[in-house]
């Protein structure tokens, strides 16, 4: 086989490493922008990730400690201990949600010439090198892929169930780990939960009406509707785990205090009080406060500490 047919024949593959290579060594003289003062969201990733390094899981318990997810803080933490370029790894995970976005949409999108187009936006989209997102070292550089690899993961096990269970399986555990992952990484995932839930619905709502037309063995039927809300399964057993992992280092049985703990009940109930006081980008006026604190024995009990932060 000669260059000309090889080119012929494996033209696609060749584009897609070439195209990735490329966009690998234009950003490899991107710096990183720090944000050292950033002491609830940059800062705080690399402490974790430090003391997950040191084998002490988010470090000491504060007031801070849970409420942002672990998972970014993980993956810091395992680049660190390879020695990795942070600004390499990340966009390398970034590529390869890519190339595997395209993937599972190949079927659908039969043109090669069209999936190297979309992988050629996807992959030099500017956000996904830019300041905000790439260049910090934040977790806002890990959501794109995520994403991809979620939407990419439900539409190919939702395109694959009229076809063997076995063909829907690596989809939606792909999907559900994924998932977790997104979910343990940022508080408010729960965006992408709507979707989720309504490629589940929709598959397993077209599994059992051909099933019923087709008269499918009852187990294969068993098997896909159980692979369909697999990714759901993997979401709760993650999030259980590391509700015992917190649990077990902190006392507290929750994944993240902002969503599962009593942080966002409370800030709930603050926001639910009305006032006349109409205040802009104020949501806690010195009047609600006050109404709170006569209604509200425990939180009057630390009217001190609250008033003091108040005033900063």
């Amino acid at each position: 086989m000669n260059k000309k047919q090889i080119l012929k024949k494996y033209w696609f593959i060749i584009a897609i490493i070439l195209l990735a290579i490329i966009k690998q060594l234009l950003i490899s003289n991107i710096p990183i922008t720090p944000y050292p003062n950033q002491l609830c969201d940059d800062d705080m990733m690399v402490e974790m990730a430090k003391s997950i390094r040191a084998g002490k899981w988010l470090g000491n318990y504060t007031s801070n400690t849970l409420v942002k997810g672990p998972v970014f803080p993980i993956i810091l933490a395992i680049i660190n201990y390879f020695g990795f370029s942070y600004i390499g790894t990340m966009n390398l995970i970034y590529t390869i949600a890519c190339i595997y976005f395209i993937y599972t949409i190949k079927d659908v999108l039969k043109s090669k010439k069209a999936l190297i187009f979309l992988y050629l936006i996807l992959l030099f989209n500017p956000v996904s090198y830019a300041w905000w997102t790439l260049q910090r070292v934040y977790r806002n550089g890990i959501t794109l892929a995520q994403v991809l690899i979620i939407i990419g993961s439900l539409f190919a096990m939702y395109r694959r169930r009229d076809e063997k269970a076995k063909k829907m399986l690596p989809f939606s555990i792909i999907g559900g780990i994924t998932l977790a992952t997104l979910w343990l990484t940022r508080e408010d995932g729960i965006w992408i939960l709507p979707f989720t839930m309504a490629v589940i619905v929709l598959t397993i709502v077209l599994i059992i009406i051909k099933a019923k037309k087709e008269k499918i063995n009852i187990k294969e039927i068993g098997a896909k509707v159980f692979i369909a809300i697999l990714p759901l399964i993997i979401l709760v057993v993650s999030l259980n785990t590391i509700r015992f992992i917190n649990q077990k280092n902190y006392g507290v049985f929750v994944y993240n205090e902002i969503n599962d703990g009593y942080f966002g009940k409370v800030i709930k109930t603050i926001y639910s009080v009305k006032t006349d006081e109409d205040i802009k980008y104020v949501t806690a006026t010195r009047k609600k406060m006050n109404l709170l604190y006569e209604n509200s024995k425990t939180l009057n009990s630390i009217k001190d500490e609250m008033e003091k932060a108040l005033n900063l």
